[in-house]
């Protein structure tokens, strides 16, 4: 068996059948297998799944519990017999090439633990640009992890989705690469301990995946924020936590720069999240709590106290448990803020995002007055916690703005953002990077 395509559903039957046509559409000379997990779905469309059992014949399991999608991907990766694994996303879609690309990398009969490929995101029915992971990779080629993170690759574009990769199964469970119990984050968690373990990877050049982003996906962690779910804060303090973990194992420097940047983009957030919320709130004293006892377990660990690689800041800071540490690393906005004239001025953020709400409320003062965000995935949007309109083009803030603020993790898509508002206009001085 040269492929196992391992899909998870909850409610989603419907596009699962789509994906099962794309999937035999142009089936090439390569022995594949389909595993279909049913995460407890609410209503199961009985007529439906019968169809699918008659026409493509898959290995089908259905849970008497629902676990999110990480469990049932192990499930499926535990069933699996393939030689590697595919995990596809039910609401998402495959694009025909797949197949052909597929073919002609199992016929290489090169060896690696996983292969990386292109895909594209649909948002309303609009296609965004392609997405690329490990850019400025040459393709085609067996690459060594060693080499590519030695070069100062741009982890930004190092994908945290896993349905972008075929993975080797022998790899996956050798190393114990599992996505647990946790409903968020499981894919960074997951991805982070594949980069850790891998030595060799194929980049392909080829667009095999379309990632259609929905409504419920928009914005999803500011609603998650909205419904006051301790599970995602939890999760997320657990995905630290196995960060942290691996660096104080690493020996390997080219991995820890890595891990460094997973674990501080991870602690931003966090730092986002929690000044969300009132230090007197129930939930948040509920996550410190469980905060304080992972930071401690790591703590009590003899091997973490003897690595020096512990010594690092953003180690550090998670294991001080203090959101103030995190605030003044993260959130600092003094100096931002002496550049800004004493004279009333009126601004707008972007992107959207959980970061652009906090800097958002934090600006805001006497002599500043947020308006909004631009952003073109979330135009129209309201957002939840500023109340504020997200909009798709910047012609209403030129007429209406003093100042632009950009926050963007990605520093190219922020020179692009800022070379662009140049292009409309707006002078240089009143353009500020975050």
């Amino acid at each position: 068996m040269d492929l196992s395509i391992i899909i998870p559903i909850y409610n989603t039957w419907a596009n699962v059948e789509r994906i099962l046509k794309k999937i035999y559409l142009n089936n090439q000379s390569f022995k594949f297998e389909t595993i279909l997990i049913d995460d407890f779905s609410k209503n199961i469309p009985n007529q439906l799944v019968k169809g699918i059992k008659k026409n493509y014949n898959p290995n089908i399991f259905f849970l008497k519990k629902n676990n999110g999608p990480g469990h049932a991907r192990d499930l499926g990766i535990k069933k699996a017999k393939g030689k590697f694994i595919w995990l596809v996303d039910s609401d998402d879609m495959i694009k025909d090439i797949w197949s052909k690309t597929f073919y002609n990398f199992i016929n290489s009969g090169r060896k690696v633990d996983f292969v990386s490929f292109n895909s594209i995101t649909s948002h309303h029915g609009k296609i965004n640009n392609e997405d690329q992971g490990f850019v400025n990779i040459s393709p085609n080629k067996i690459n060594s992890i060693k080499k590519i993170f030695e070069k100062n690759t741009n982890f930004e574009n190092v994908n945290s989705t896993v349905w972008r990769f075929w993975f080797n199964r022998d790899f996956v469970k050798k190393n114990k690469i599992f996505f647990g119990k946790h409903r968020h984050f499981e894919d960074v968690t997951f991805l982070n301990k594949v980069f850790f373990n891998s030595k060799y990877f194929i980049k392909l050049n080829e667009v095999c995946y379309k990632h259609l982003r929905n409504e419920n996906s928009l914005s999803n962690n500011i609603k998650i924020l909205k419904s006051r779910s301790l599970n995602f804060y939890y999760d997320l303090l657990h995905s630290i936590f196995e960060i942290v973990k691996l660096i104080s194992k690493t020996k390997k420097k080219f991995i820890l720069k890595f891990l460094i940047y997973r674990c501080s983009r991870d602690l931003a957030d966090l730092t986002s999240y929690l000044l969300l919320l009132k230090e007197s709130d129930y939930l948040f004293i509920k996550i410190h709590k469980r905060w304080k006892k992972l930071a401690l377990q790591l703590l009590s660990n003899d091997q973490n106290k003897k690595n020096k690689n512990l010594l690092v800041k953003e180690c550090d800071l998670f294991l001080s448990s203090s959101l103030f540490k995190l605030k003044n690393h993260y959130f600092d906005l003094s100096k931002i803020k002496k550049k800004i004239k004493e004279k009333p001025q009126r601004f707008f953020i972007h992107c959207h995002s959980v970061r652009s709400i906090i800097c958002s409320l934090l600006l805001q003062g006497k002599n500043l007055k947020f308006l909004g965000f631009v952003d073109t995935y979330d135009n129209n949007y309201i957002d939840p916690i500023t109340k504020k309109k997200v909009v798709g083009s910047l012609s209403y803030f030129k007429k209406n703005s003093d100042l632009i603020f950009i926050v963007n993790r990605k520093k190219k898509i922020s020179k692009n953002i800022r070379k662009n508002y140049l292009l409309n206009g707006f002078l240089k001085k009143n353009i500020i990077q975050i």
